[in-house]
């Protein structure tokens, strides 16, 4: 994905979480959709690749955080 209406060499990505319900059809419903993360990760084919695996690991760390307390909640 990338951000914008042309590419740029800018890139992003997000992370999610849901419930996945079903209906008594059988159907599975997706709900209670929550980013977990405030800012999507940008970064661009001219990053440094030190620096850019730093700044997903801490990204990451915080989306999995995140994303662990939104499974917890559900238990």
């Amino acid at each position: 994905m990338f951000l914008g209406r042309e590419y740029l060499g800018l890139l992003v990505c997000s992370v999610c979480a849901y419930h996945r319900d079903e209906t008594e059809e059988g159907d599975r419903n997706i709900s209670d959709i929550q980013p977990l993360t405030e800012l999507p990760f940008q970064f661009s084919y001219a990053d440094e690749e030190d620096n850019l695996v730093n700044r997903f690991n801490e990204w990451l760390e915080e989306a999995t955080i995140t994303g662990l307390e939104y499974w917890n909640s559900s238990l």
